[in-house]
C-alpha cells in the first residue's frame, strides 16, 4: 500500500525537458560539450518571429558547431544535441513539440524546422522575385548583382541550376548594362560557362565598389 499522502499529488509533476537521443550512435565513454561552443550557439539566438529566416540560421548554427569535433561522435549527433541552445521563444516552443517524433534524425528535424517557421507562401514568393529580377531604374551593375545575390542567398534551395540563375539575372538587365556586361565577358555573357560568369560579375563589382 502507498504511503504518499494525497496532498502531495497536487503539484504537477516536472517532466524532464532533455531531447530524445540521437539516431547516430556516440561511440566515446564520455564526452563534454564546452560552454563556448554553447555560448557561441546561443549569441546566435533564433525566436521565430518577424523576418528571421531559419535557412540562415541553420547555416549560421552549422558553421559554428564545425569549429568542434568530438572523437567518435558523428557532426549531426553534436549539432542534434547542441541545436536546442540555438533556440528562444517561439522557435523553442516549436522545438518541444516537435523533437519527440523527429526519432533522432537531424536531417528530419531541420527539413521540419525550415518548413515549420518559413511559410511555403514565402518560399514561392521569393522563388517568384527571383525569377522575374529587373534591374532598377539608374541602379548600377555591381548593386544589382549584389541585391541579386542577396535574393538567392535568402531563399531556400530550390534546386534551381547557377546557370538558370545567371540566364534570368541577365534578362533582367536593362539594355546598357547588357551591353557593358558583354563587353567584360569578351563577347557575350550568355556564352561563358556558370562559374566563369560568376567570377566576372564578382570582379566588376570589386572594381566599382571602394
Amino acid at each position: 500500500m502507498e504511503n504518499t499522502p494525497i496532498h502531495q499529488y497536487i503539484a504537477p509533476i516536472i517532466a524532464r525537458l532533455e531531447p530524445p537521443k540521437s539516431s547516430k550512435p556516440i561511440l566515446t565513454p564520455g564526452y563534454e560539450l564546452r560552454p563556448c561552443l554553447i555560448n557561441m550557439v546561443r549569441e546566435q539566438s533564433f525566436l521565430g518571429e518577424g523576418d528571421e529566416n531559419p535557412y540562415f540560421h541553420l547555416r549560421e548554427f552549422e558553421q559554428t558547431c564545425a569549429c568542434l569535433h568530438i572523437a567518435s561522435m558523428l557532426d549531426e549527433t553534436l549539432r542534434w544535441k547542441v541545436f536546442l541552445f540555438s533556440l528562444t521563444g517561439r522557435a523553442k516552443h516549436w522545438f518541444n513539440q516537435t523533437v519527440g517524433s523527429m526519432q533522432g534524425d537531424w536531417k528530419a528535424l531541420c527539413s521540419s524546422f525550415c518548413l515549420s517557421l518559413f511559410p511555403i507562401s514565402r518560399v514561392v514568393s521569393l522563388c517568384s522575385e527571383v525569377l522575374s529580377f529587373k534591374q532598377k531604374e539608374k541602379e548600377s551593375l555591381s548593386t544589382s548583382w549584389e541585391c541579386f545575390k542577396n535574393l538567392i542567398n535568402t531563399e531556400p534551395d530550390h534546386a534551381i541550376q547557377d546557370p538558370i540563375l545567371l540566364q534570368h539575372f541577365y534578362m533582367g538587365l536593362n539594355k546598357e548594362t547588357l551591353k557593358f556586361l558583354d563587353i567584360a565577358s569578351g563577347d557575350s555573357f550568355f556564352y561563358v560557362y556558370a562559374n566563369l560568369g560568376r567570377s566576372i560579375l564578382d570582379k566588376i563589382v570589386e572594381k566599382l565598389i571602394p
